[in-house]
């Protein structure tokens, strides 16, 4: 994960920058271009079940689903990562 929406999804989830992303719902993400293709086959509201490997560990984050914000409201609330 290069960056998260403060008080978005994956924060209030739990999920930081630097997370690396395994699977989404048991669908494996290989790369990270392949992560947003797995999210459009996903509906807002749904909650999905996020498997990432942080320092070493493997972690299981439930997170609800909701639509990417505005560029505006992008710029103002965009953490990236260290």
């Amino acid at each position: 994960i290069e960056g998260i929406y403060k008080n978005g999804p994956a924060d209030k989830a739990g999920l930081r920058p630097n997370d690396v992303i395994l699977s989404v719902n048991d669908s494996k993400v290989a790369t990270g271009a392949s992560f947003r293709p797995i999210l459009r086959q996903h509906s807002a509201g749904e909650t999905l079940r996020i498997l990432i490997r942080r320092e070493g560990k493997e972690k299981t984050f439930l997170v609800k689903f909701e639509p990417r914000p505005s560029e505006d409201e992008i710029a103002n609330i965009f953490i990236k990562r260290e």
